[in-house]
């Protein structure tokens, strides 16, 4: 296991899961659930993340890691890369005349530097990155707009770098924080981004378990 990788949403609530029955079982004081939902919650990392149920004795990672996608292709059509998958070294990204979105937010980035190769032509690219993850844009334009879009980036000490390369010709390439509704983005001015995004993997965890 990569203590490194960073983990998904779908990691932190399988993590929940195993800490809401070890306080069923008695294994954990409510205190100690508190602390320990708080820190699954908001951990980053795999490390961050084993360290939470590791004296439960329950693995709450996958026992395989996902095979790495090298190459995301949309032409004349739309394409959307999202989810838990597994970016590592480089991914090659083509957009002919499409729509093409890759979002790294629940990806599994692997290693100190992801490198997008993306090659657009009349085509409309996407690209979401966790908010604590810096972006270099080295990609060579002809008559489009290459830009980033996001708040404020306070990269954290072990967060990787995404370096996006290629061309864009006759085409929109922008790198985004997620695209919220109204409510959330005044919900974050308010209280902040973290606690939004606690609420809502702790209700979609909820819902689970109400299943």
């Amino acid at each position: 296991m990569d203590d490194h990788a960073r983990v998904s949403d779908a990691e932190r609530e399988r993590a929940l899961i195993v800490l809401r029955q070890a306080a069923v079982d008695g294994r954990l004081t409510t205190e100690e659930l508190l602390e320990r939902t708080e820190a699954a919650l908001t951990a980053q990392t795999r490390g961050d993340l084993a360290a939470v149920t590791r004296d439960l004795g329950r693995s709450v990672l996958p026992a395989t890691s996902l095979p790495a996608t090298r190459r995301i292709q949309a032409i004349l059509g739309e394409t959307k890369q999202a989810g838990h998958w597994r970016a590592e070294g480089q991914v090659d990204v083509l957009a002919v005349m499409a729509d093409c979105k890759v979002d790294l937010l629940d990806a599994e980035i692997v290693g100190g530097e992801l490198v997008l190769q993306v090659n657009a032509i009349m085509a409309d690219v996407k690209i979401y990155v966790p908010e604590d993850v810096p972006v270099v844009l080295e990609a060579a334009t002809v008559m489009s707009s290459v830009k980033e879009n996001r708040r404020d980036v306070v990269p954290t000490s072990d967060a990787p770098t995404i370096r996006i390369t290629g061309f864009a010709l006759m085409s929109s390439l922008q790198v985004l924080d997620e695209d919220l509704p109204l409510m959330d983005r005044l919900n974050d001015m308010l209280y902040g981004r973290e606690q939004r995004r606690a609420r809502r993997r702790a209700a979609r965890t909820t819902q689970r378990l109400d299943r």
